[in-house]
């Protein structure tokens, strides 16, 4: 059990940083007031919800596979 836990913890981490940084950067660019280029458009939006949920679901994933870790009983 622990042995996947780790690995998941892995993969759950790899797919933290990857959510995030597609987060924080903005496809296409920005224009000169500072607004993303694609805001006008449906697609972009749809990718705004989709990352905020991979976001939210593998940050809730990650503590929930650390915590097989430790103990749940004491001596």
């Amino acid at each position: 059990m622990k042995d996947t836990a780790s690995l998941c913890t892995i993969v759950a981490a790899l797919i933290v940083t990857v959510v995030f940084v597609a987060a924080i950067t903005m496809p296409g660019g920005i224009n000169a007031n500072g607004l993303s280029i694609f805001l006008e458009d449906g697609v972009f939006n749809l990718f705004g919800v989709f990352d905020a949920v991979a976001l939210f679901t593998s940050t809730t994933s990650l503590p929930m596979f650390l915590s097989i870790f430790t103990p749940s009983y004491g001596e």
